[in-house]
């Protein structure tokens, strides 16, 4: 009877372990889990400091960094797991794509933006950017 118990713990605790690796991404929502989604040839807006900044802030529409220069635009040159790579000063800059903060605006906003440390929103000003769940 124990040995029945604890096999079928084990597979419980191995099927629910294992379930989000056999998700796929489709399963993964960008916005609410501070993903930034891109492609290679993407435009994107970016914190003109690069990684040198402490908001490495990303948005699909123009705005503001925390410290409240103007994003500039930039193309994704290349795509890896957690990271993309922009021309920025013609030069290329990698900047994370899994956001610590993300916009505050309802489901459907504009920029999507991500960012490293807290700021406002780029598309929304008075608004700050909140924690992501996963942090």
């Amino acid at each position: 009877m124990a040995r029945t118990l604890l096999m079928v713990f084990a597979f419980l605790f191995l099927w629910v372990g294992s379930t989000p690796l056999f998700a796929g991404q489709e399963a993964v929502d960008p916005y609410n889990n501070g993903h930034f989604q891109v492609e290679v040839g993407d435009t994107i807006y970016v914190s003109e400091s690069g990684e040198r900044g402490p908001f490495q802030t990303l948005s699909k529409k123009p705005g503001k960094c925390g410290f409240g220069q103007e994003l500039v635009a930039a193309e994704v040159t290349g795509v890896s797991r957690g990271a993309a790579n922009v021309m920025l000063n013609g030069r290329e800059v990698q900047f994370s794509t899994v956001g610590k903060y993300i916009c505050a605006c309802p489901e459907e906003c504009p920029c999507q933006a991500i960012s490293q440390a807290p700021a406002p929103c780029p598309c929304n000003p008075d608004k700050d950017m909140q924690p992501v769940g996963i942090w």
